[in-house]
């Protein structure tokens, strides 16, 4: 049997781990040693969308905590016979995550609702399976070479899938946790190599030569605007 894969974060411009960047409604947790990651984009403003954000990766990350290698987690949710075990765990985790934000939507009216894009991470032994909901992205970087692991399902992508245009409309989810009930995550799971590294983020750019621009986007005032973390694997 395969050793686990050794990870720590390899970069990030979140200003506190585990926690928000302090300046959008962005909230992430990083849990190397146990092989847990999530990344979440709020949406709704303030204090909606940084509540939305920050429940989505909490449940996310209780759930793996929990269920991470147990069948049982699957029921009475999912069970996909082509995804592995820990795959099926975490695209679950994400539709427990759906049914919290949605509780909590509940009996708010349309303009305190929150909503969430996310992207969670978990490592079993040498597999990572990556599962996401809306505006954010995974690419792997593998000797050399930067590849697109999954693809933000936005507005300016439905328009143009290989080069959206560029404003702020561009990047406006067609799915997002706390939203609709019948949520059907994207999930990839693959084998790991020494020297990998994953990078994860919202609002990443289209295009392999774009890919590290997240690492430096800031706004006006100097501050990082997109949330990132970019895990290595050795």
């Amino acid at each position: 049997m395969s050793e686990p894969a050794m990870i720590r974060v390899a970069a990030s411009n979140f200003s506190e781990r585990p926690g928000f960047d302090g300046v959008s409604e962005n909230h992430h947790v990083s849990l190397p040693s146990q092989g847990i990651l999530a990344l979440a984009d709020g949406l709704g403003g303030t204090t909606a969308g940084r509540q939305a954000a920050s429940l989505a990766c909490a449940s996310v990350v209780e759930f793996l905590q929990r269920e991470a290698r147990d069948q049982e987690a699957t029921l009475p949710f999912v069970l996909r016979s082509y995804l592995s075990l820990p795959a099926n765990v975490l695209f679950n985790a994400l539709v427990h995550a759906n049914r919290r934000l949605l509780a909590l939507n509940a009996d708010r009216g349309v303009h305190e609702k929150g909503a969430a894009s996310i992207v969670a991470g978990f490592v079993d032994r040498q597999s990572l399976a990556l599962a996401s909901v809306g505006s954010v992205s995974a690419w792997l970087e593998r000797e050399g070479r930067m590849e697109e692991l999954l693809r933000p399902r936005t507005w300016g992508r439905l328009q143009d899938p290989v080069r959206p245009p560029p404003g702020w409309m561009s990047r406006i989810p067609l799915s997002a946790l706390g939203v609709v009930a019948d949520l059907e995550p994207e999930i990839i799971e693959f084998r790991l190599r020494p020297g990998d590294r994953v990078h994860i983020g919202t609002g990443v750019s289209a295009g392999i030569d774009k890919v590290q621009e997240f690492q430096y986007d800031t706004s006006e005032s100097g501050v990082p605007e997109k949330a990132t973390l970019t895990w290595g694997f050795e």
